[in-house]
């Protein structure tokens, strides 16, 4: 069974950001600029230095009628509380195009379009974390356009389109969760990226999904969602340990070349274990059992 690639649905994804932006370009006119030493902050601001928002900052305790916070470079902006939105055609957290070494972390964002916005048209964010969010809603929750970037330990839940989506190189995710997405939980598009210890489960469509070269994708699992487990394109690829149980597709779709899979388990799921299209491939000590059309097609990459 084919699948849409990973670009074409990521278009779906930058076209609905473009929008929102340009909607929020309308809003942010009269932003202030906020933070420690400047003051506090209110939806729409722009935040310049280091801020830990809490019970006096107003962003936290009203409906933002559109962007919550804009995020300067080079700042860390720690979220004690959430910020709530009521449009789905602006965000919760936008990153400054160019950006970099900027933290977002910890709190709860909710009632946005787009949960962190990192996909400015000025150019990608880098060398920047975004660690321990909880996001709801909206047609993604993490979208970061850059090079080595961090995304660790959040939770997105109920994403119209994806939970976390990463374009760009050299960018690592690890420890999150996506769940209740309608087409897939956690995607990263480009090259020598790093896919660790993520889980992706009752999503209505694909679980994690990545193309790209020299990607690793080690210890994550992808169970119950509606498509397949794992989608695996491009070059290079090293895929280890991952588990993909219970899946409506395949558990492991591979259309991927020159790639490596070993040790991951393919078990339950509806088609087969592990489904290669590609060429060049080596599989060693895989192991699926339980899928309702055999283990793997072609056979043999799997026991």
């Amino acid at each position: 069974m084919r699948h849409p690639s990973l670009r074409a649905l990521a278009t779906i994804i930058l076209t609905l950001a473009c929008f929102a932006q340009g909607v929020g370009a309308l809003s942010s006119v009269q932003a202030a600029d906020c933070g420690s030493g400047i003051g506090v902050c209110h939806c729409g601001d722009r935040v310049v230095t280091n801020a830990r928002l809490n019970g006096s900052d107003p962003v936290l305790r009203t409906v933002c009628p559109c962007d919550g916070l804009i995020v300067a470079s080079g700042v860390t902006l720690e979220i004690r509380g959430t910020i709530t939105g009521e449009s789905d055609l602006c965000s919760g957290i936008v990153v400054e195009g160019g950006a970099t070494g900027v933290t977002v972390k910890t709190g709860r964002i909710t009632g946005f379009g787009l949960g962190v916005n990192g996909d400015a048209p000025e150019g990608p964010v880098s060398n920047s974390r975004f660690t321990d969010l909880q996001i709801r809603g909206g047609f993604a929750g993490l979208l970061i356009t850059g090079d080595g970037n961090l995304v660790e330990s959040n939770v997105v839940r109920d994403a119209f389109v994806a939970g976390i989506l990463l374009i760009g190189d050299g960018n690592t995710v690890r420890l999150n969760r996506a769940e209740g997405t309608a087409l897939f939980g956690i995607s990263a598009i480009g090259d020598a990226n790093v896919l660790s210890r993520n889980v992706a489960q009752r999503n209505s469509g694909d679980g994690i999904a990545f193309s790209g070269q020299n990607v690793t994708a080690d210890g994550n699992r992808s169970a119950y969602n509606g498509g397949a487990g794992f989608i695996v394109e491009g070059t290079g690829q090293t895929v280890s340990r991952n588990v993909a149980t219970g899946n409506a597709l395949q558990g492991f779709a591979v259309s991927a070349d020159a790639s490596t899979l070993d040790h991951n388990r393919g078990d339950y799921n509806l088609l087969v274990g592990i489904e290669d299209t590609g060429t060049g491939n080596a599989y060693v000590d895989n192991r699926c059992t339980g899928n309702a059309e055999g283990p793997s097609s072609p056979p043999g990459l799997c026991r």
